[in-house]
């Protein structure tokens, strides 16, 4: 891992994670979410709740209330898709 990723995962870890509104699955999502855009090389990504469901072993009403919660706390951005 190059020093700048290395930078970005202190960061979360010392500045993101300690803040005690961030709940485990809102980690987890935000991890993987993470993973598949800025560590893929991408600034951003299309993802459905039941993908995300499958990728981080968790079941669709907790992915779509972390998706909500870290959208609502600025922690991701949420667009909604067109149609």
């Amino acid at each position: 891992m190059d020093a700048e990723w290395t930078k970005i995962l202190t960061e979360i870890e010392d500045h993101l994670f300690p803040r005690p509104e961030l709940s485990s699955w809102e980690k987890v999502l935000y991890y993987n979410l993470l993973r598949h855009t800025r560590v893929a090389g991408s600034s951003s990504s299309s993802f459905s709740i039941a993908g995300l469901a499958a990728s981080t072993s968790m079941s669709e009403a907790p992915v779509r209330d972390a998706i909500r919660s870290l959208n609502e706390k600025g922690c991701i951005i949420v667009r909604e898709r067109s149609k």
